[in-house]
């Protein structure tokens, strides 16, 4: 059995002139795949994507079922070894690739579960891809624990530190301006493909100094926004009503069901389709039972109306 998270996001369109539908961008997808297999692949700088669509009825409201895989080429491959010789390639033939691969169901209404796992491509590879290949103009934004805000909001004003790492693919745009501009020293600029930064205080710092406002003001931003290249940002501070230390880890408050899935039976480490799409589904159901999803989607809202 794999261990495997399901996170959920909700997309959104990007262009009101041309309104996104995962029916209609995956059926489109579909047909020119139908034509060659090759317009699965879109290959952008060192970054190479195949979207596969596994269903998209437009005659249920069940989601469209969709896999999306990073490849690399063999040039792009680590090495193999053994004791007993020396490194070696690991071959490929013409036309092959090693994938790394996740599972997604995107809703009519919005939502979209992912099997997510450490080496999981993630859903702004997709936007990317889509927008590349199909012209659809979509974000993708992560659903939080509907009190996630609230407990950032007790720390505002009594930030002591910030700890961030991220790391940037092709895809994603300029991280020396705007928020990231105001955490990362100039210094890295567009040349750190991977940054992993902690500002603060520090340890033995009067317990009476904080960060200062634009520096709290750019996490805040970052938080809400939720920017999808974040691999870590714990936000620690002292809450003014108990006079305690509080860490809020923001990716440890996704929202997210913690499931195991079968092995795929011809196919190390990677789960079988059916029983995913299965668990994603019902991940869903589940966490519409409990309300989460609304109440998460209602946060979300009200966080990006202030």
């Amino acid at each position: 059995m794999l261990n495997r998270k399901i996170i959920f996001h909700r997309w959104a369109s990007a262009n009101p002139q041309k309104l996104f539908d995962p029916k209609r961008a995956i059926k489109t997808l579909a047909a020119g795949i139908g034509h060659s297999d090759e317009y699965a692949i879109l290959a952008t700088g060192d970054v190479t994507t195949a979207v596969l669509p596994v269903s998209y009825d437009d005659d249920t409201p069940k989601p469209v079922r969709l896999q999306m895989l990073a490849l690399r080429t063999a040039s792009k491959l680590p090495a193999k070894w053994r004791p007993d010789a020396p490194l070696e390639s690991i071959p490929l033939l013409e036309g092959e690739y090693s994938a790394d691969v996740t599972h997604l169901c995107m809703w009519q209404d919005g939502v979209v579960a992912q099997e997510f796992h450490h080496n999981a491509p993630r859903v702004g590879r997709l936007s990317h891809f889509l927008r590349k290949k199909l012209d659809e103009q979509m974000l993708f934004n992560p659903l939080y624990q509907p009190d996630m805000l609230t407990k950032l909001e007790g720390l505002r004003g009594q930030l002591r530190s910030v700890h961030l790492a991220f790391t940037k693919p092709d895809y994603a745009t300029d991280l020396s301006t705007g928020v990231f501009g105001s955490l990362l020293p100039e210094v890295f600029g567009k040349r750190a493909p991977s940054v992993n930064v902690q500002i603060g205080m520090g340890k033995y710092g009067p317990r009476n100094r904080f960060l200062d406002e634009g520096i709290e003001q750019a996490v805040f931003e970052l938080a809400e926004n939720a920017h999808e290249i974040v691999d870590r940002l714990v936000v620690s501070g002292i809450n003014p009503d108990t006079g305690k230390a509080e860490h809020v880890n923001l990716l440890s408050e996704r929202l997210l069901v913690e499931i195991q899935l079968p092995e795929h039976p011809s196919t190390n480490s990677v789960p079988d389709s059916d029983a995913t799409f299965e668990a994603l589904e019902n991940a869903r159901l589940k966490l519409d039972g409990e309300g989460l999803i609304a109440r998460a989607t209602e946060a979300q809202a009200m966080r990006n109306a202030k």
